[in-house]
């Protein structure tokens, strides 16, 4: 990893400073390439699959009772939040 950063320290310096280009840049990017190559060539191995939600959705969900009915901001519990998110998210 620091062979890789050494390398684009040395050929991009501007590119590097401007990002403010850290060794963690570059271990988190060679996580995501290899999560990336692992999909392309089908891989065995977990592979967490992204949820799209609406724009809203989860405030929605956090103004919602799992009974369906208003509720006080504020009062809606990890459980019934974890529940309207999956519902909202399979739509």
């Amino acid at each position: 990893m620091r062979d890789i950063f050494d390398a684009a320290v040395e050929s991009m310096p501007a590119w590097c400073d401007g990002l403010a280009l850290e060794l963690h840049d570059i271990q988190f990017q060679l996580c995501e390439f290899d999560k990336y190559e692992r999909i392309r060539l089908h891989e065995r191995g977990k592979v967490t699959r992204y949820t799209y939600l609406p724009p809203g959705a989860v405030a929605r969900a956090c103004m919602l009772r799992d009974d369906g009915g208003e509720e006080e901001p504020g009062e809606t519990t990890p459980e019934v939040l974890g529940g309207l998110l999956g519902e909202l998210g399979g739509q």
